[in-house]
């Protein structure tokens, strides 16, 4: 064999196997498709489950945007029917914008709950089969009660009101118990307000007599919540799958809780906010993804994670600049 012809041993591809990781993470995210509990879901969950139990009609829950009331939504769809039994039904509506007539907006409506029985022009005859497919699916559950969720309601107009209300009507006139949960940004306690500066008591009185805030995750709240979130899911995606050698070391996620609290208060002081700033569930989730990647690629150590390096990593996220937005929002809540 010539000098050419001489084989030199093969070398591990390093960065096809860090690409591949990268790609992996990428793909399955870090912190899993896990459903995380927050204190701000446990305040909800008791707040509705006692109103359900008084046999209130409804009530409003409004925040800022980011702050997980979508999230917080399916979690009650999957604790409520565990607090009650067999007793309640559960379902999620989402409201579009731009639905003008009540026809519209009962076709919205049955598809939102999948009523495939839509094609008719009259308004009643839809509303019939709306109330007819709500009572089927109760009773199919064993239940009387029934909370029909309605997310994004600050796009209601003041039309689809009396169009909720008419709904509402005939669900009663089947016997059965509903319970209309409107959840929105801010504006939907504007809205509260509007109709009771025109006397709108019928509205008030089955939407608005119960209302709760839904805001960010307090400094206090950090620790456990970051816990919450340091799970595999289903899938066995989670923190601990792609970071071993950092967990055997004694990382955990709840690590992050005081250098993030940290970060939080030289935002409060740097902008001179009288009251804590408390963290959207979405930004303290795109802030600990971050911090994640950091450690990963060795550019930051997992042992020392710094107050400057979780306010870094809130700037990756966009969070500071909407701290100020999102502190007097939360304020006026």
């Amino acid at each position: 064999m010539n000098q050419s012809e001489t084989l030199t041993p093969e070398r591990p591809d390093v960065q096809s196997a860090a690409a591949e990781l990268v790609s992996e993470v990428f793909d399955s995210d870090i912190l899993g498709d896990t459903d995380v509990w927050t204190p701000a879901i446990d305040r909800l969950i008791s707040s509705v489950s006692r109103w359900i139990r008084m046999d209130s009609p409804g009530a409003a829950v409004y925040g800022p945007q980011r702050t997980g009331k979508t999230h917080a939504c399916q979690f009650l769809q999957a604790a409520l029917p565990t607090l009650f039994g067999s007793t309640i039904t559960v379902l999620l509506l989402t409201l579009g914008g731009g639905v003008k007539s009540e026809r519209a907006f009962l076709q919205h409506v049955m598809a939102n709950v999948k009523c495939k029985s839509y094609l008719s022009r009259d308004d009643e005859v839809l509303r019939d089969r709306l109330g007819e497919h709500l009572y089927d699916t109760a009773i199919a559950n064993g239940s009387k009660r029934i909370v029909l969720v309605w997310d994004e309601a600050q796009k209601l107009t003041e039309p689809q009101y009396g169009w909720l209300i008419s709904l509402f009507n005939e669900l009663e006139h089947r016997k059965l118990r509903p319970f209309f949960l409107l959840v929105g940004q801010p504006e939907l306690r504007d809205v509260s307000q509007a109709f009771r500066s025109i006397g709108s008591q019928h509205v008030i009185g089955r939407f608005f007599s119960n209302q709760v805030e839904f805001a960010g995750i307090e400094d206090s709240e950090l620790r456990e919540v970051l816990r919450a979130l340091d799970t595999e899911d289903a899938d066995g995606a989670g923190p601990r799958r792609y970071m071993p050698t950092q967990y055997a070391e004694g990382f955990e996620l709840e690590s992050l809780a005081e250098p993030l609290a940290q970060a939080l208060d030289v935002l409060r002081n740097r902008h001179q906010l009288v009251q804590g700033v408390r963290l959207p569930m979405q930004y303290l989730r795109s802030a600990v993804l971050v911090a994640l990647m950091k450690i990963m690629h060795g550019e930051v150590d997992h042992r020392n994670v710094s107050s400057a390096t979780m306010l870094d990593c809130l700037k990756e996220t966009g969070f500071l600049n909407v701290v100020v937005v999102y502190a007097e929002l939360m304020s006026e809540l």
